[in-house]
């Protein structure tokens, strides 16, 4: 995606080892859950809106196949698809309508199916759909998705959709204020309620806002000209402000059970926002990205590695333990990985642009 928005290669480099040093895109990663996976796939769709150099029925397939399939991932990725329009209306030109009736067969012959399971196999499939998007969390049988929300926003009213969506700012800010820390300790580790430490990494893995830590000193530097006028700038903005407008606005932000963490958002929020902050701070030279590259590994270090111990995943939790040697080869060859790309850094690479 960066490459498609006119990122060099040196850049694309230097972002995903800042993005990869992120503790929520850390714990995200390795999490067995799929909300990365449908991100990567969102953010393949929208490369193929700006793929220019592929046949269009090869761009079509793609742009089709990825979006079903990020949304087979997980369903937030509807918000992260309603972010691509910012992109696709810059490129509305260059698709046919031939080749939109191709992306919309192809999404849905793939999405049909799991839609025909649950409809038929495991009804009524739509709990999480009034989850989220009408605040009723109990299963219900008796009405549609699209009756439960109209009831529900009925009910709030214009002075009740204010005061959700105030939440769901409050939320995505980063304001722990918000619920009076409600589903916040405890909910993604038992276990790290017990230190400073584990307390920091549950803010920092379940609110949006101060999800990217040291990568937000690079928000000053988005206002700087000489950022604003690179080439991915607008695409990458566009795509996380019109990704963020769904997400607020549509989530219903009733209860903290359907209000705007982290973990009901669209994952492409996550990456665009650090990878914002990222490129930011690449923009100031070879000499300042590894100098804070250190102080950025030092932290993740600190918080995400020393000390962190497993726990059961039930409450309250059963007993501490340390990773075992399975968890120990990948971390060696994950930063084995990480000191090769920060040595290609060091060779010299051909630019196509900033």
């Amino acid at each position: 995606f960066l490459r498609a928005v006119g990122c060099s290669e040196q850049k694309i480099l230097q972002a995903v080892i800042l993005i990869a040093l992120v503790g929520a895109v850390f714990v995200n990663s390795v999490y067995t859950w799929p909300k990365m996976l449908a991100a990567a796939l969102a953010l393949t769709a929208g490369t193929a809106l700006l793929a220019a150099d592929c046949s269009k029925n090869l761009r079509a397939l793609i742009f089709g196949s990825a979006a079903a399939f990020s949304l087979l991932a997980h369903g937030a990725a509807i918000f992260a698809l309603m972010g691509l329009a910012t992109i696709f209306w810059t490129r509305r030109n260059d698709w046919r309508f031939q080749e939109l009736a191709t992306v919309a067969v192809i999404a849905a012959l793939i999405y049909f199916p799991w839609s025909a399971y649950q409809k038929f196999y495991d009804p009524p499939g739509d709990r999480l759909i009034k989850w989220h998007l009408a605040g009723v969390i109990a299963l219900d049988e008796k009405h549609s998705a699209l009756a439960t929300i109209v009831d529900e926003y009925i009910k709030s009213g214009v002075v009740g959709f204010v005061v959700n969506r105030v939440h769901n700012l409050r939320m995505l800010i980063g304001d722990a204020t918000d619920w009076n820390g409600e589903c916040a300790n405890g909910y993604a580790q038992p276990g790290w309620n017990n230190s400073l430490a584990g307390q920091l990494r549950q803010f920092f893995s379940l609110r949006l806002g101060p999800a990217p830590m040291l990568l937000l000193l690079g928000v000053p530097l988005i206002f700087f000209r000489r950022v604003r006028t690179m080439s991915w700038f607008k695409p990458l903005v566009s795509t996380l402000t019109t990704t963020l407008l769904a997400f607020l606005v549509i989530e219903f932000g009733s209860n903290p059970s359907s209000a705007a963490w982290l973990t009901h958002a669209p994952y492409t929020a996550l990456i665009l926002w650090c990878g914002l902050c990222a490129l930011a701070i690449t923009s100031l030279g070879d000499r300042w990205f590894y100098i804070f590259l250190s102080l950025h590994l030092t932290a993740f270090v600190a918080l995400w590695v020393h000390g962190v111990e497993m726990w059961s995943a039930g409450e309250p939790p059963a007993y501490p333990g340390n990773p075992n040697a399975t968890a120990r080869l990948i971390a060696i060859l994950s930063f084995v990985v990480l000191t090769a790309l920060v040595v290609k850094l060091k060779q010299p690479v051909h630019k196509t642009g900033e």
